[in-house]
């Protein structure tokens, strides 16, 4: 079985290929395949998000393909950044500028004000039509100064601390940030139904769409 991951971020590739490597299937970066496409990103959630890139790769190419969208929601801002956390600070802008719209936007939140979570949805798409959302979400509060080295592709880390931990998500080891983080609750899950072929094999409407929801604890 070959599946397509659908991103450019390095981190993310990274991550996927950690939590499915020990899978029987080839795992496919998408700048190691010959196809030209410009992965739209305008969907009102983060779900719609993942299905749109999957979709897109999934047509392109007639492969098995795996796309993730997450967000940073904070609740005293009505949950912003949400689904446009990639682009808070402005299309283009680097994860240095990044960090810092994020401490400038949060700096006159007072510590009680400063509950954030982090919310992941993993879309797998077949090439048949079939449509599959998983998604993982992590509680916990921000900093007020960055923390910590935060991989390639994912500044907030090191502004993150999950609930009931002392460090942010940059500064712990990759085993307890795995444990804890909100993606690899979603791959989990992702990995779980693979791995239940006949759930693969199942004929669902090519329309169907079913999101099955993560809690603080990976499964």
């Amino acid at each position: 079985m070959k599946i397509i991951i659908a991103t450019r971020n390095e981190g993310k590739m990274v991550e996927v290929k950690q939590i499915l490597s020990d899978l029987p299937v080839k795992l496919v970066a998408l700048k190691d395949i010959d196809i030209k496409i410009d992965i739209n990103e305008d969907g009102q959630t983060i779900e719609e998000n993942a299905l749109t890139k999957a979709r897109q790769v999934c047509d392109a190419t007639n492969e098995w393909v795996i796309s993730e969208d997450s967000g940073l929601y904070i609740q005293s801002l009505d949950g912003q950044p949400g689904v446009l956390t990639a682009r808070w600070a402005g299309d283009g802008a680097n994860e240095e500028q990044i960090i810092e719209h994020a401490i400038k936007q949060t700096r006159a939140l007072n510590q009680d004000r400063r509950q954030a979570y982090f919310e992941s949805a993993v879309a797998l798409i077949s090439p048949d039509g079939q449509e599959w959302v998983f998604t993982g979400r992590t509680e916990g509060c921000l900093t007020h100064t960055a923390r910590g080295q935060a991989g390639v592709g994912m500044p907030y880390d090191c502004l993150f601390i999950p609930d009931g931990q002392n460090q942010t998500f940059a500064e712990m080891d990759v085993s307890l940030r795995n444990s804890l983080e909100h993606r690899t609750q979603a791959l989990a899950k992702l990995k779980r139904f693979i791995i239940q072929a006949e759930l693969i094999e199942a004929t669902l409407e090519p329309t169907e769409i079913q999101v099955i929801h993560g809690q603080q604890q990976a499964i």
